[in-house]
């Protein structure tokens, strides 16, 4: 109920309960009454694609990964298991391509807030204290998987935030859920101009949340779920990316997302679930970071003297990221 209206696309969406495969292997059974004709499985594993097949759909379409495909009739061979090599809208739709033959021209992450959450988000943020036209800068700090190889120094994104608000007298809006407080808590501590920080964790529903990135003027992330929310709603950002490299997240050539990348994650390694090399997200500078922001201020977002009253915000991908040192980089 939380999502859907922002999939119009999709009428029914059927939940599988996670903590029991007998519970999951009835849910797939009792979806026989609905007849499929076709059934697409976007990822690889053996196990999806026995439910899949326990639904009696005719057609069952997947990508085929060391024969993990068997239960399927229609079997796309890939290399490495899928949201490994390349962005995964572009892999979903080869997926389609290859299987159909069609030619699939949406190839990015979209998705779509309902006008009333519009408004709602609109009357919350006047009573945060945001003005129409102010320079706001969501801030996202926390992650509740994978801490230590997603998660950034709390003395740096305080950092950041201070910078952002000396010159350009941000609107500093922290969106963490409310059960990370612990570890947003020293960051605000960390700001002087307390009248600058907007305290929104946990107070958005996930479309609130959308509505909220779309107002926003650019996105401080780590690799979390809002830097996915902020690709599908166009909302500029700069990602401190752990776990993974940017070409699986971001639209390729896209200058609207920024990112500093885990120097570790030059040596990614697609065959493994499990990465060899450490993690070393927390040596990115904050210098780095302010670059890529800046970078942003300057060549997306409207230069007006009282500062982001437009936004010259292109859906279309540029020819490549023109930061000033490329997409991302390792150091």
């Amino acid at each position: 109920k939380t999502i859907l209206p922002l999939l119009p696309v999709i009428d029914v969406l059927h939940a599988v309960p996670k903590d029991s495969k007998l519970k999951q292997v009835a849910t797939a059974l009792r979806l026989r009454r609905e007849k499929f004709d076709l059934a697409i499985h976007l990822n690889t594993g053996l196990w999806v694609n026995f439910l899949v097949w326990l639904t009696g759909a005719k057609l069952r379409i997947g990508y085929d990964y060391r024969d993990r495909a068997c239960f399927n009739n229609i079997r796309i061979p890939i290399p490495t298991r899928t949201v490994k090599t390349k962005y995964r809208p572009q892999e979903c739709a080869e997926l389609l391509e290859r299987a159909f033959g069609w030619k699939v021209t949406g190839r990015v992450a979209s998705l779509t807030v309902d006008d009333a959450v519009t408004r709602r988000v609109r009357d919350k943020l006047r009573a945060w204290g945001v003005a129409d036209g102010e320079l706001l800068v969501g801030v996202h700090t926390s992650s509740r998987q994978d801490r230590e190889i997603r998660c950034w120094e709390e003395a740096k994104f305080a950092a950041v935030a201070k910078a952002l608000i000396e010159r350009h007298n941000a609107k500093i809006i922290f969106t963490d859920v409310a059960a990370d407080r612990v570890f947003v808590e020293p960051i605000i501590a960390g700001i002087e101009r307390k009248d600058r920080i907007v305290d929104a964790m946990g107070q958005t529903t996930i479309p609130e949340m959308c509505a909220l990135l779309a107002r926003m003027d650019i996105l401080l992330t780590i690799n979390t779920a809002p830097m996915h929310l902020a690709v599908a709603m166009g909302t500029p950002l700069v990602a401190v990316l752990g776990y993974a490299p940017a070409y699986l997240y971001f639209p390729p050539g896209d200058s609207l997302f920024q990112y500093v990348m885990d120097p570790a994650l030059g040596k990614y390694d697609p065959q493994l679930l499990v990465q060899k090399e450490p993690a070393r997200v927390r040596e990115i500078s904050v210098e780095d970071v302010l670059e890529k922001v800046e970078y942003l201020i300057g060549h997306v977002i409207s230069k007006t003297e009282n500062f982001m009253t437009e936004k010259k915000v292109s859906k279309k991908p540029s020819e490549g990221n023109q930061s000033p040192r490329g997409g991302g980089w390792f150091d």
